[in-house]
Parts: C-alpha cells; structure tokens; sequence
C-alpha cells in the first residue's frame, strides 16, 4: 500500500491505496482508505466503494480534490516499502469538522492579536492551521 497526498489542497496524508489500487485505471473509492490514526480519531472521509469517483474524492482536512488534472493522484515517493510519515496534524486532534469550542475561538484571536500566525495558532490550540485561518475570517 502506498500513502497518498493531498496534492491540490493542504499537503496532508490521510490516506493509503488498497488492494484495488491501479495507476492505470481512473480512481475511485475503493481504492483508498483512511489511515490511523485518524479512523480511529472518527475522522471520515468518502465512502470506499467503486462508486466514488472525480470530484468526490476530495481530502478529509481541507476538502480539495485528490485528482489533479489528469486524472491521478499523488502518491507518496517510496511510500510502500517507508514507515508511514502523517500529517500535517497530530493524533490528539479533532477532525477538521467537529466543533471548536468558543474558548478555543477565543484563544485563537487573542494569539492573532498577539501578532502570531496561523500556523503558530494552531500549534498552539490542536487544530489545522488552514481551519485556524477559516475561524480568523469568519470571527473578523
């Protein structure tokens, strides 16, 4: 199995090939799984059926699509045979959906008031840096 990246959107590495993986053939659902530890973190992603297809196939974090242009995805160089290398974000943290308590909220504007940036923010509060920047507009 291979990693693949999210090549159009956050960078991140939230998923591995399956057994009906074909570089040859147009991607769909079944080809790919959510890796740990963001399944057992009850993250989710699109459902893993042949069904899947194109625009459909997007990251779980940041909600780009995985397919570029072409067709493909990203994988991950030397992925199959490398321990497995995760990110952007750390196991403790939500999924990018679950709901950000107004403490948290708070915190993070008043890191922004404090000049930080986005990526400082949420190293500091546990989330994404890009849903860190998504609170900052909508709080603004």
């Amino acid at each position: 199995m291979a990693l693949v990246i999210c090549q159009n959107g956050c960078h991140g590495v939230y998923l591995e090939t399956t057994e009906q993986f074909d570089p040859d053939k147009t991607p769909h659902g079944g080809m790919f799984r959510l890796v740990e530890p963001y399944k057992g973190n009850g993250w989710s992603s699109f459902p893993e059926h042949e069904g899947v297809t194109g625009a459909a196939l997007e990251c779980p974090d940041c909600g780009a699509p995985y397919l570029n242009s072409s067709n493909r995805v990203a994988l991950v160089p030397g992925s199959e045979e490398a321990p497995k290398k995760l990110g952007p974000l750390t196991p403790s943290t939500p999924a990018p959906n679950a709901v950000v308590s107004p403490e948290i909220i708070a915190r993070i504007m008043e890191l922004k008031a404090a000049g930080k940036k986005p990526k400082e923010i949420g190293e500091a509060v546990g989330l994404h840096y890009m849903k860190v920047g998504a609170i900052i507009k909508a709080a603004s």
